[in-house]
This record gives C-alpha cells, structure tokens and sequence, in this order.
C-alpha cells in the first residue's frame, strides 16, 4: 500500500482483464459522445463515464492519453 491507497500489479491476469473492459466500455462512451443525434443528457452522461474509466487506466499506470 502507497499512502493508504492500494497497488495495482499492472502486470497480473485480473488487471489485464478488467483494463480489456474498462477498453470496451472506453469505446462505446466515446461513440456516444461523438453521435450528434444522442440527447444532451446521455452525452454527459458518457463524459463522466469516460472520465472515471480513464482515471482506472491511470491507476493502473496505463497512459490514458492514448484512450
């Protein structure tokens, strides 16, 4: 543990597994939020999303730029 906070083995099967979601799900808000037909309130809505995944990826060490 790091300042109370736990350490992600970037390496380990379970994180390559859950960053392969958090990837997916990446994808599909992006699509959202990139549709000009999807109502206001759901783009928000996968703004935020896309914020959480990609502090996820962070904490794993991931370069979320490239997310």
């Amino acid at each position: 543990m790091i300042d109370g906070r736990a350490e992600i083995d970037p390496h380990s099967e379970t994180w390559q597994a859950i960053r392969a979601h958090i990837a997916i799900a990446i994808d599909a808000n992006r699509r959202i939020c990139e549709t000009p037909e999807t109502p206001m309130a759901e783009t928000e809505n996968a703004r935020g999303a896309l914020s959480v995944l990609r502090g996820l990826l962070k904490l794993g060490g991931d370069d979320v730029a490239k997310h």
